[in-house]
């Protein structure tokens, strides 16, 4: 499998039946404007209006012709009280109330015919009152359904 990586995940295990990874959540917290803004190393936030601004990390995994399912284990949190700004509605001048943001610590999304690729989405964070919890490492097993496309495909 090919899998573009950045400096904040590890593969642990590459087999042609599972992938296996270490995510260490690489992040910092800007309040130089009086407001923290959570900086992920390799993170977007590009959640709706309302969400607060808590960036997650995309990355991208070539499966095999039936996909893959996607198992967790988050081996390391902490907390720290701050209270991430809201996402504002461009186009309109609405007032939005804060809501608390639990997702998932890792979803895979999976798209293509036969050479099939999965959108592996890491949300390392969760905003509950005036806290956010830091998934700060995340064990990431991505299981393999199905045959191989083509023998290119796999990693050597």
């Amino acid at each position: 499998m090919i899998l573009l990586l950045l400096g904040t995940i590890t593969v642990i295990s590459d087999t042609p039946d599972s992938l296996i990874l270490l995510y260490n959540a690489e992040y910092t917290i800007d309040t130089t404007s009086g407001i923290p803004h959570i900086k992920l190393t390799d993170g977007e936030c590009d959640l709706p209006p309302g969400y607060p601004e808590i960036p997650y990390a995309v990355y991208f995994v070539r499966l095999p012709e039936k996909g893959g399912n996607v198992e967790y284990k988050v081996l390391e949190k902490t907390e720290e009280n701050i209270t991430p700004p809201v996402v504002k509605d461009i186009f309109g001048e609405s007032e939005y109330r804060t809501v608390d943001y639990k997702p998932s610590p890792v979803k895979m999304e999976v798209y293509g015919k036969r050479a099939k690729k999965g959108r592996l989405i890491i949300n390392p964070f969760i905003k509950s009152g005036n806290n956010v919890e830091v998934r700060k490492k995340i064990l990431i097993k991505i299981k393999m359904k199905g045959k191989w496309f083509r023998e290119r495909y796999r990693t050597p």
